[in-house]
């Protein structure tokens, strides 16, 4: 019971943080008292027992960071506003064929105003969000960037 009331505690700190630091939109990585300069705070998903995290676990991470570093541009339910939808019926990621290839791109391009200023732990995250809320994934599945690659985009 304390770990999760640690999670919830962490969750909640990080999205305080994330809105007091006007991080939605910041040319840079949110700073918190615990990361060095030129590091993001990273949200550290949960692991089940021999698997490593879920899908699930690290979506929820993923989408505290979707809300603080891709809403502004992508909606808040990533459906597209000045950038394309990549939630829903006009998300268009079967263009990157795989999980990996998804992953690739935005770790090396977002967000757009600062690429590659995540942590890869908020990468694989918003990639596992995204790859949920999609339905390409089961939120049960175990997931790391090693098995990205296994995961078909092509419906």
């Amino acid at each position: 019971m304390k770990k999760i009331t640690s999670r919830i505690l962490l969750t909640i700190v990080i999205g305080i943080s994330l809105v007091f630091t006007g991080a939605c939109g910041s040319p840079g990585p949110a700073s918190s008292p615990a990361a060095t300069p030129g590091q993001t705070q990273q949200t550290a998903p949960a692991t089940t027992a021999s698997n490593g995290p879920t899908a699930g676990e690290l979506a929820t991470a993923g989408k505290t960071v979707f809300a603080g570093k891709c809403a502004g541009c992508h909606g808040d339910q990533g459906q597209g506003r000045t950038a394309p939808a990549v939630i829903g019926a006009g998300a268009n990621l079967a263009k990157y064929n795989t999980g990996k290839g998804l992953y690739d791109f935005v770790s090396t391009n977002m967000p757009q105003n600062a690429p590659g200023s995540l942590s890869q732990p908020d990468y694989l995250n918003v990639t596992s969000y995204l790859l949920v809320e999609n339905n390409y994934v089961n939120s049960r599945t175990s997931i790391s960037t090693d098995t990205l690659g296994t995961v078909s985009l092509q419906k």
